[in-house]
């Protein structure tokens, strides 16, 4: 069983480098969009560095590293804020404020931690929101995340 993980690993990382390096982060926020609805974490998990890792967290920590080299090559562009992304952040500051005078830990038993909660449901999507918000869009681009989202219905 080793043998195979490490012999599926490994094109798995070079696969994912390249796509890191080169491919559509709109393409990327698609699959992590697939990745979190249809692979939950009963289905694929890594416990390593103290961390439980699934698929929909490996396709994030990707989307984080396209994020880095864009923004290092140069290719992500900051517009100005509209009061759609004041009225989010001011949002978003609200659920942190309100998060966070929470009990953190969790209050039934089943139930998640209020502070995974607030990483999982409000953190996340503001990430992948600014991230989109700071690429550039290109009509051709949209083409295939487009049929990946299409896929889930």
């Amino acid at each position: 069983m080793p043998f195979l993980i490490i012999a599926m690993a490994l094109p798995l990382i070079l696969w994912g480098a390249i796509s890191v390096a080169r491919g559509s982060l709109f393409l990327s926020v698609a699959i992590f969009f697939v990745a979190t609805c249809v692979f939950p974490a009963e289905f694929f998990s890594v416990d390593m560095a103290g961390l439980t890792w699934t698929i929909d967290r490996l396709c994030l920590v990707g989307i984080a590293a396209q994020l880095v080299i864009r923004w290092r090559r140069g290719q992500l562009q900051l517009r100005r804020l509209e009061s759609l992304d004041v009225a989010m952040a001011l949002f978003m500051l609200w659920l942190m404020a309100r998060t966070i005078t929470q009990p953190l830990g969790s209050v039934l038993p089943g139930q998640p931690a209020t502070l995974m909660h607030l990483v999982n449901g409000y953190l996340i999507p503001f990430f992948l929101y600014a991230g989109l918000r700071t690429s550039k869009l290109e009509p051709q681009q949209l083409k295939w995340p487009l049929f990946v989202l299409l896929g889930l219905g």
